[in-house]
């Protein structure tokens, strides 16, 4: 029973941490024209967030071993509350630049730890499922705010998503002597990296660096179609602001479904047979959006585009241990996320800048670009025995 608790508030926490992700392209049409910014600096911002994720990614490896797991998710899902409310009052650019670093260091924290603590103590199928519950929450961000832009202005959507986070807050601090007992009938075994490598001792591990180039990728691809998929609706397509905030969900939707899905799909395929399935599907959702056949194509192909990332990230995620040995598994997560990050802060602000200069037309070409990279070192990397088999 005090499993399935845990395994409740880890796919709340993962809401909470899955909410933030697709508001501020939600409503950035929306947004920029009022605070008199140009529609180039939502880069700039991003670039603040994301910097905050990677910058708190990197290091939560040692976050965990100096405090407890629910302590951690606590305190980050508060940061990440009050950030967000913050940003309903802002009132220009810097401060919503400023309370954007400590929006990324909450969800940066909070992701990470909540993949290592799942990556160490359950299943592939569990992890596919937590981070379905973190496609619940990115999915409804944008619903909040097209909600929040249709009965007023994007600051209600900030309002309402910033309250929901911090209710889950208030459920994890209510919670924290159950995950006391849960780390203790557990054995304890969130602390099994006790002597962690230096970094560069990480980085010399067989295929380690491959792995976090991936993440740097698939992470950019991802966060590319969240930060600019309604910008290039409503600039290259000519679709309304609010209507394309809604159809941005359905990317985020088909994470959802397809991270259920693969809960499942875990008993009769292996994580890299899932892994080439969520690439495909990623890229017939690209060729949807690229051909002009009518707004349904643009629907159906942001719906495939979340299917096809639904299976990688978790994934690959879980296959550390395996890969790189449990005693490693919680440090290679941290910087293999931080990577992750990284890529989401770097290349959708290059992006904005090619679609400033010759039109955001070219959407659908710059997330082609970043599957094939994607593929072709998923291929690279399958070549490699893991930490496991090179120990057979």
């Amino acid at each position: 029973m005090l499993t399935i608790i845990i395994l409740i508030l880890i796919n709340i926490s993962f809401i909470g941490v899955g909410l933030p992700n697709s508001l501020l392209g939600s409503a950035w049409p929306s947004m920029h024209g009022e605070l008199g910014m140009p529609i180039y600096h939502m880069g700039i911002i991003s670039m603040i967030y994301l910097g905050g994720t990677a910058m708190a990614s990197f290091f939560s490896g040692k976050l965990l071993r100096r405090f407890r797991a629910g302590s951690c998710v606590f305190a980050n899902m508060l940061m990440i509350a009050f950030s967000l409310l913050g940003f309903s009052l802002a009132e220009n650019f810097m401060l919503i630049g400023l309370l954007a670093f400590p929006l990324g260091v909450g969800v940066g924290f909070a992701d990470t730890l909540l993949n290592s603590y799942s990556a160490l103590h359950f299943k592939a199928r569990q992890m596919n499922w937590h981070h379905c519950f973190w496609g619940v929450g990115a999915a409804t961000g944008p619903i909040f705010m097209a909600h929040g832009i249709s009965v007023s202005s994007w600051r209600v959507g900030y309002q309402i998503t910033g309250v929901v986070v911090l209710c889950i807050a208030v459920a994890l601090l209510l919670s924290l002597p159950l995950w006391k007992k849960f780390a203790q009938a557990s054995g304890g075994a969130i602390q099994a990296d006790k002597t962690p490598l230096s970094y560069n001792g990480l980085f010399r591990l067989r295929g380690f660096k491959l792995s976090t180039a991936i993440f740097f990728v698939y992470n950019a691809a991802e966060a590319t179609v969240g930060l600019w998929g309604t910008s290039y609706l409503v600039i290259a397509r000519g679709i309304a602001p609010e209507l394309a905030a809604g159809w941005l969900a359905l990317y985020f939707l088909g994470i959802t479904i397809g991270r259920l899905v693969s809960g499942f799909v875990t008993v009769l395929l292996t994580s890299r047979q899932i892994i080439w399935l969520g690439c495909a599907l990623f890229g017939l959702g690209i060729i949807f959006l690229w051909i002009p056949i009518g707004n349904a194509a643009f629907m159906i192909g942001f719906f495939l585009m979340g299917l096809g990332c639904a299976p990688i990230f978790p994934n690959m995620v879980h296959s550390a241990p395996a890969r790189f040995g449990a005693e490693h598994s919680q440090a290679a997560i941290g910087v293999q996320i931080s990577s992750a990050n990284i890529g989401a802060t770097a290349l959708p602000p290059l992006f904005g800048v090619i679609a400033a200069r010759l039109g955001h037309g070219l959407f659908p070409i710059f997330l082609a670009i970043l599957l094939g990279a994607m593929v072709s070192m998923i291929a690279a990397l399958n070549k490699i025995k893991t930490h496991e088999q090179a120990n057979v």
